[in-house]
């Protein structure tokens, strides 16, 4: 069985890391446009304080916005904004999981109505679940790449110094 080159996988990975890019922009500015109603959602998920919530959501939206620019200018930057992006994933999951389990309806409301119709369900959750994976897979792909090319990841700088 052939085994690709990391010429093979450059194709595949700018797709993704483009994909996931215009993904996190596009959600982004859905965010800020309704910020109300993206806190809102949150508010249904009954995991953070409502007195955190319109902080939250503004500060999550610019730093959705930060990591897809991210990504798009490459380097640390696109390791970033792939490490937000499976962080933000696995918060989500976890967190409709919960609420899911715990019987609560989490409507989707106002611009992210519009970008994104499912609202929160078990067939939802499998897709983000999936989407996960994918990010996670690109991530350790970038991870790989960069050791490849010498460069030192932040986690071993730190621990020799």
């Amino acid at each position: 069985m052939p085994v690709l080159s990391p010429v093979g996988l450059m194709w595949p990975r700018a797709a993704l890391t483009l994909a996931f890019a215009a993904f996190l922009i596009l959600g982004a500015f859905a965010k800020l446009l309704d910020s109300r109603a993206f806190a809102g959602m949150l508010e249904n998920w009954h995991v953070l304080p409502p007195s955190f919530l319109s902080t939250v959501a503004v500060l999550f939206a610019l730093l959705e916005c930060q990591a897809g620019l991210g990504m798009l200018v490459g380097g640390r930057r696109r390791r970033w904004g792939v490490t937000f992006m499976v962080g933000a994933y696995v918060f989500y999951v976890v967190a409709a999981a919960s609420a899911l389990l715990r019987g609560h309806h989490v409507p989707v409301e106002g611009v992210a109505a519009t970008l994104f119709p499912m609202a929160l369900s078990w067939g939802a959750l499998l897709r983000d679940t999936v989407v996960l994976v994918l990010a996670a897979a690109l991530r350790r792909g970038l991870e790989r790449r960069a050791a490849d090319r010498g460069a030192v990841a932040p986690v071993r700088w730190a621990a020799r110094r």
